[in-house]
Parts: structure tokens; sequence; C-alpha cells
């Protein structure tokens, strides 16, 4: 298991990478670290900023992990918090803002440990994944990172029957 957080940086890093030029082929993937350094920044460092709305200049967040998926004439985000712990409806609340902001094509956020039984109840029990719903048809994912696999548990996606399209 990991002491640190940070530590699942890399694995989450690698596992994103692999993902998304499995299904987005005919694109170009940048995945990085970026939890020490602002998206604006991040965005700017790539020379991609063309691509994106000028409001990009505005996304003055750290996200843990960074894609970005470029295409001919636009590039699309992804976004991924890790947390150590179980995730809470506090650490959510985190993405939800994010996402919300910046309207990520995917945005996650997975922990080793799952979800927290309170968060699990809202989620389930009163069915309020409407809370997880950024816009544009999108949902944060909210999953348990398989640290045996360096793979997220996908049968423990909420909300149920999300997945990368």
């Amino acid at each position: 298991m990991y002491a640190r957080e940070v530590d699942m940086y890399i694995d989450v890093r690698n596992w994103l990478d692999r993902l998304l030029k499995s299904i987005h082929s005919r694109s170009q993937i940048i995945v990085e670290v970026t939890s020490n350094i602002d998206l604006s920044k991040f965005i700017q460092r790539t020379g991609l900023g063309n691509l994106f709305r000028s409001e990009y200049l505005t996304y003055n967040i750290k996200s843990d992990i960074t894609g970005i998926i470029i295409g001919r004439t636009r590039a699309e985000l992804v976004l991924i918090e890790c947390k150590l712990n179980k995730i809470s409806l506090s650490s959510l609340s985190q993405m939800i803002g994010y996402s919300r902001v910046v309207k990520p094509k995917y945005s996650l956020i997975i922990s080793p440990k799952g979800i927290s039984d309170p968060l699990l109840e809202l989620l389930t029990i009163h069915n309020r994944t409407d809370i997880l719903k950024y816009g544009d048809n999108r949902s944060i994912a909210v999953a348990r990172w398989d640290y045996n696999k360096k793979d997220i548990d996908y049968s423990t996606i909420i909300p149920r029957g999300w997945r990368f399209t």
C-alpha cells in the first residue's frame, strides 16, 4: 500500500497514459503529475493554449494528475484527484468545483481505500448521483484504486455505467 498520497501519482499517471492512448489512438496524449502546478500554467507550458477556450488562463487549480487529449482544432482535459484515505464528501466537493469550472472530458477521484460509508450512502441509497454532474452530460467518476492491479476497480465506479468513451 502507499505510504503517502504522492506515492500513488506515478502509478495513476502511467495507467491514465496507457488508457487514453488506447481509447484515443488518433489523438496525441499528454499525461503528467500536476499536483504542484496550476492547471493554467501547465497548459501554457505545453504550448497548447490556442486549443483551449481563453478562460483556461483562470484555471488556478492543482489537479493531481492531468491528461490532455489533443485533436486537430481543440484539446480536452482529464482531471484525476488521488486520495490516500477513503473518499469523503469533503474531498469530492473539491473535485466538483474543479470539474464545474474546467469541464474536463473525464473527471475522476480515486482512492485505494474506496469511498467513505456516508458518501457511499448518499450516492447509492439516497441516489444523489446528481451531485456528480458538471455539465455536457458529464459526471465525475468515484472509484477505488486497485493497488495490486495498478488500475481502477471498475466494479466500484459511481455512477454506475460511467465509462471512458
